[in-house]
């Protein structure tokens, strides 16, 4: 029975290939052959006054991004420009070495410009002088009425690569999600509607706004790195799962997050051409979004099953406070030292700030979010957890069963919080709903997928198996998947609030079954370092914004490549010594004092 599921699936997936290449030859061949450079787009068009409705008057030096589909590089730019009306000014346009000189006059015109470069983007300069109208305070140049670009059409067989090679990741995700059977083929159903429809909206704009799997790059480097990774898990055969010490898969999973996070909060050291690009500035910046994701999982993971596993006596205040006290010696102390070193070494700049921040308040307006020890929300996230969880739970087994009350305190914490930050989408201004991210209240379902995960391995193994077994490259996926959303804010801005984040965490946590079998990476010493920077991972991630401030106080942003790269290495000893520092005389001596003191009492699970 279970072969025949697994012909039948196989088949479903091979269905599901066909039929998704043949919606991107659909999408491809329905994008429109004129489309329109939005002058509201201050990515595409800058130099430009106040859009009006007919147009927008230049100041004299307008800069303009054509982007057009690569696959059909022959385009043609028109545009419709009229003079001032206080008379005739000169323009011309550039594009590359190319220089066209045009005579706008008082009525409309159109002009035609050939662009045979074979770039996805081309930028474009228009210059004129400029004059000043009566009763108007500003310079204008020529009044810009509409740009739109023609693409060419292409051979068939040329069509037909253009179809493959957009259709590219959703092969490469079959091929990957083969052996994950019902799993898989629901995951991949997921990203061929995430990505069809990104596919189809930038090809209705010509490409204009293009996310990371729109982009050739990102494209092959994503979908060589998902075939890799198949033919490498093809014959893989999972270890036994460790059952004591530390477990190495968790701490390769702590070490990728504690590294996101470092290389993300690294933005302000950058040298400008990197800080002031779009694309690489908001990749770097949701690194740390998910590297706290991925804590988020962990945790809920870890504090799930010490739970359940004392479910039977969690009814008794004396072992909720033992938990409470538990917790609060493994993240407190080291957390307020940090933020003592931080007063001493890069001293706060607005001290209302830095309380708040320390007292976890410092996200509760989502109006206005602190400027000082602002990552301490995830912080004070996963201790508001710690503390309500427990005692939702305590309180419900006073009117339920055991069991009964787990799945209430589950539902509680993961509606509850969904519905507020559903709310405060719907009720927040669009220059603060951002906010919404680092809004403690808001953010608090995010560990319920680890406490999830956590209960389904106690009372349903076999389900935790099968996901180790089959549930790695869905997960990956899931969490690429709300990676692609939080980068795509722009698009689908309440979406990606609401439900990044969602599949951030989830992906994490169905990675984690597959992670609790793995015993090395192949290489002793990378196993080591790995585990090294596992165990100091807590204390870089309360170190690292420190040593960012205190390199861009000293030095501010790098002017060069040589530059940054020194910093870079001198912000990851900086972040690392301190790390070892706050370990070795502050965690582990505390971690003591706790086990000794506060032991966890543990029944075996049942």
């Amino acid at each position: 029975m279970r072969r025949y599921f697994s012909y039948i699936d196989r088949i479903v997936l091979v269905m599901l290939v066909v039929v998704g290449s043949w919606f991107v030859h659909t999408w491809i061949d329905q994008a429109p052959s004129f489309v329109p450079v939005p002058l509201t787009d201050r990515n595409l068009v800058r130099g430009i006054w106040g859009v009006e409705p007919e147009g927008a008057w230049t100041n004299g030096y307008a800069q303009i991004g054509v982007n057009r589909h690569a696959w059909a590089p022959w385009s043609i730019v028109q545009f419709r420009w009229k003079q001032p009306p206080t008379g005739p000014v000169d323009a011309t346009i550039q594009s590359g070495n190319t220089v066209v000189t045009a005579a706008p006059t008082l009525a409309w015109r159109t002009v035609h410009l050939l662009l045979p470069q074979p770039q996805q983007r081309t930028d474009m300069v228009l210059r004129s002088t400029t004059q000043r109208v009566e009763g108007d305070r500003r310079d204008l140049g020529v009044f810009l009425a509409a740009i739109q670009i023609q693409r060419f059409g292409q051979p068939s067989a040329l069509h037909l690569l253009r179809v493959l090679d957009y259709a590219l990741p959703l092969l490469a995700a079959a091929v990957w999600l083969w052996r994950s059977r019902w799993l898989g083929i629901a995951v991949w159903i997921g990203l061929f509607t995430l990505y069809g429809t990104m596919l189809h909206q930038e090809l209705q704009v010509g490409m204009a706004n293009p996310a990371l799997l729109l982009v050739d790059t990102g494209r092959y480097v994503v979908s060589v790195a998902m075939l890799v990774w198949a033919w490498l898990d093809r014959s893989h055969q999972l270890l036994p799962p460790q059952t004591t010490g530390r477990r190495f898969g968790l701490d390769v999973m702590r070490a990728v997050a504690v590294l996101c996070v470092i290389v993300a909060h690294f933005t302000p050291l950058m040298v400008a051409e990197w800080r002031t690009v779009r694309d690489v500035f908001r990749w770097f910046v949701y690194l740390g979004a998910i590297g706290v994701d991925i804590f988020f999982a962990l945790s809920g993971y870890l504090i799930g099953g010490i739970l359940w596993r004392n479910l039977h006596r969690l009814h008794q205040p004396q072992v909720v406070r033992r938990f409470w006290m538990r917790r609060w010696l493994r993240t407190l102390p080291a957390a307020y030292v940090s933020a003592l070193v931080v007063w001493l070494v890069a001293a706060p700049q607005n001290i209302r700030d830095y309380l708040s921040s320390i007292v976890f308040l410092g996200t509760i307006n989502p109006y206005y979010v602190t400027t000082e020890l602002g990552f301490w929300w995830s912080l004070g996230a996963e201790e508001v957890f710690y503390f309500f969880f427990p005692l939702v739970i305590s309180l419900l087994m006073a009117v339920m069963r055991k069991e009964r009350a787990w799945v209430g305190g589950l539902l509680i914490f993961g509606v509850t919080s969904m519905v507020i930050r559903a709310i405060l989408q719907r009720i927040l201004p669009e220059e603060v709903v951002g906010n919404i991210e680092f809004a403690i209240y808001a953010r608090l379902d995010s560990m319920i997928w680890g406490v999830l995960l956590a209960w389904i391995r106690q009372v349903r193994l076999q389900w935790f198996d099968g996901l180790a077994q089959y549930g790695f490259a869905p997960g990956m996926i899931v969490f690429w998947l709300g990676y692609m959303l939080l980068l795509e804010q722009g698009r689908w801005y309440g979406v990606a609030i609401f439900a990044g984040h969602i599949l951030t965490t989830t992906g994490a946590a169905l990675i984690i079954p597959a992670m609790e079998h793995v015993r090395t990476l192949g290489w002793r010493g990378l196993d080591r370092m790995i585990s090294w920077v596992a165990l100091v991972s807590y204390s870089a991630y309360l170190y690292h914004i420190m040593m960012v401030n205190r390199l861009e106080r000293s030095f501010g942003a790098a002017q060069d490549y040589w530059t940054m790269g020194l910093m870079a290495i001198g912000y990851l000893a900086m972040t690392f010594v301190a790390s070892w520092l706050s370990y070795r005389f502050v965690e582990e001596p505390v971690l003591r004092w706790r086990d000794t003191h506060y032991p966890e009492h543990t029944s075996p699970s049942r």
